[in-house]
């Protein structure tokens, strides 16, 4: 066995030699328990086939030899002549299970990709903070896809990439493992566990149809205001169908709001991965989700002295705020939060 260090890990991660004798490129391949007992089988035939010279023995030999011939090639085709891509539809929380999706394309015209699957690479792991199932795929016809949801746990926040994959295949017989390397995959935002506990808040009375409440949710019973575009979590019952066939795009009566509450929650400066630096976090975004869930209650966000989240409501306006929660906090390279690819959602 070759041991190789996991890249930002002390352990180690165990590699069968003969994987590491077959690889070549981006694939390499495997013995499976099964492989090596026909293996045997194919040189005990052989060599019985030698030493009696039955020709009975020979065709026996020659059949297996092709069955091994045969599994190798089919099996490169299937880990060859299929595209796999990882993807998070929606942002995970910190310690709870979300979903990705595994989409397995087909790109030729004819030939049909059967029983592949696609998993975390153990052997070049470098995001150990998202563990991803498995998931398979037993028949990607021509020129089709397969969409697969697994089950992913992200074991801090932040923005991780999904960790390296493989797609492996141990068609036709079993007897080989083909696997290809696929590189890392797409950027996933983690939010922060929701941990219940004191947070400091400040409440500022109640205010009109301000400039800046106007992004937040407004009250129910509001009188109509205006139409904007449709942002994940508004409720479908207020999208305005004829306007949205006009436009093309799915727009969103917005009502005014009569005199909200504006509740601002306090965070203090940090440093990530600090305990008591992450507990505050997580408080901070358990009194959020819970602060918009009343009525008639706008929420706004300080970080230290500067306010990074204006005041709004509604489940869109969560994301804002849990977005820069999950990226805040002092790092050697700097603060995340400031990093202007990782801008809030719409």
């Amino acid at each position: 066995m070759a041991a190789r260090t996991r890249p930002g890990e002390g352990t180690t991660v165990r590699r069968p030699w003969i994987r590491r004798v077959l690889s070549y490129g981006d694939r390499s391949l495997a013995v499976t328990r099964a492989g090596f007992a026909f293996l045997l089988l194919t040189l005990a035939v052989g060599f019985a086939a030698i030493n009696t010279g039955s020709n009975l023995l020979h065709a026996v030999f020659g059949a297996q030899m092709t069955l091994i011939l045969a599994s190798g090639v089919l099996s490169d085709r299937m880990v060859v002549g299929v595209t796999v891509r990882r993807r998070a539809p929606a942002p995970l929380f910190a310690g709870v299970p979300g979903v990705v999706e595994v989409l397995f394309e087909n790109p030729h015209p004819r030939r049909v990709v059967l029983s592949v699957h696609c998993m975390d690479d153990g052997e070049t792991a470098d995001a150990p903070s998202l563990d991803v199932a498995p998931a398979y795929a037993a028949v990607v016809p021509p020129r089709g896809r397969v969409v697969r949801s697994v089950r992913a746990t992200a074991h801090r926040r932040g923005v991780w990439s999904l960790p390296s994959a493989v797609v492996i295949t141990k068609f036709p017989f079993g007897l080989f493992e083909k696997r290809r390397r696929l590189g890392p995959g797409d950027p996933v935002l983690v939010y922060p566990r929701l941990c219940d506990g004191p947070v400091r808040f400040t409440g500022r009375g109640r205010h009109g149809d301000t400039e800046q409440a106007r992004g937040g949710r407004t009250a129910r019973d509001g009188a109509f205001f205006a139409l904007r575009e449709y942002r994940r979590g508004d409720e479908p019952r207020k999208i305005a169908w004829r306007p949205s066939a006009r436009a093309r795009t799915l727009l969103v009566r917005e009502e005014r709001s009569h005199g909200a509450e504006v509740v601002t929650l306090h965070l203090a400066p940090g440093t990530a991965g600090a305990r008591a630096f992450e507990t505050a976090v997580e408080r901070t975004a358990a009194a959020a989700r819970r602060l918009l869930r009343s009525e008639g209650r706008t929420v706004a966000l300080r970080y230290g002295a500067e306010q990074v989240v204006p005041p709004g409501a509604g489940p869109h306006h969560l994301d804002r705020i849990l977005t820069f929660l999950a990226t805040c906090g002092a790092s050697p390279g700097g603060d995340a939060a400031r990093d202007p690819t990782l801008a809030p959602p719409r």
